[in-house]
């Protein structure tokens, strides 16, 4: 995970408490508010909130170097993210790495087995994930390839780890965010198996639940640049000249104050 993994104890208001199942990936964290010190309750269906904003603090995830000086090909949204597809003509995936920016957006699918190890399939056929083990049973037994459903109703196909997805369990209709690693805290992990995976996968952690519209609300979708959350065309990777600039801790929109949580 990209922070402790939280355990949701009780009903309302939420206690939550910490889990350290996944600090081998994201080592330390640190509470970037008062609302997030030890003890802390967070109100009604805002307990995905709290994970989100601790997994997007500075000792979050960190980068991954690519893997050699070849120009990285960025995937842009379609309307068939959820086939899980790459060939000469498109392709779901970066051709190297992880998919740098933030995303917000509404989960749509999950890859099956099956899709998942045609995807690495055609990945190496289009000579990509070349580090990466050359088995598609261990490549699906490691990554969990998704889908994120932007507001213009096309997606992105992501990968996010299989413990992780485990943990999160999201669901159709979930606002998620993804992210890569990021940060100065988190080492890749000293197995080179483990590492190779790691450098291509990122980290995605469900906000609101599907019949949580309320807590939709707070949030603005789309694609967000990691330095300053400056929203950007997915296409062009250009800031939008109407965009919204986000929080990059607490997803909120900048013009929203934290002490509302």
């Amino acid at each position: 995970m990209c922070a402790p993994f939280l355990e949701y104890v009780g009903a309302s208001p939420t206690a939550v408490r910490f889990h350290d199942k996944f600090t081998r990936r994201c080592s330390s964290f640190h509470a970037p508010q008062r609302g997030w010190e030890q003890g802390m309750r967070v109100r009604p269906g805002m307990a995905t909130v709290a994970a989100i904003a601790m997994a997007m603090t500075v000792y979050g995830c960190v980068g991954s170097a690519l893997a050699s000086d070849a120009p990285v090909k960025l995937p842009i949204p379609t309307q068939q993210a959820d086939r899980f597809r790459c060939d000469a003509h498109a392709c779901t995936m970066p051709s190297q790495g992880q998919y740098p920016y933030v995303v917000i957006g509404l989960y749509q699918a999950t890859a099956s087995a099956e899709q998942s190890e045609q995807l690495f399939k055609d990945m190496r056929v289009q000579r990509r994930w070349a580090s990466l083990p050359d088995d598609p049973a261990a490549f699906y037994a490691a990554l969990q390839p998704v889908s994120i459903a932007l507001p213009n109703g096309k997606a992105l196909a992501l990968l996010m780890a299989q413990e992780e997805f485990a943990v999160a369990k999201p669901q159709a209709g979930d606002l998620v965010r993804y992210s890569a690693h990021f940060g100065t805290h988190e080492l890749p992990p000293d197995d080179p198996k483990a590492r190779a995976y790691w450098s291509v996968d990122g980290c995605v952690a469900v906000i609101c639940r599907a019949q949580d519209k309320a807590c939709f609300g707070r949030y603005v979708q789309g694609v967000f640049r990691r330095p300053d959350g400056m929203a950007i065309s997915p296409q062009t990777f250009k800031p939008l000249s109407n965009g919204t600039v986000i929080d990059v801790e607490s997803l909120l929109p900048k013009h929203t104050s934290k002490a509302s949580l």
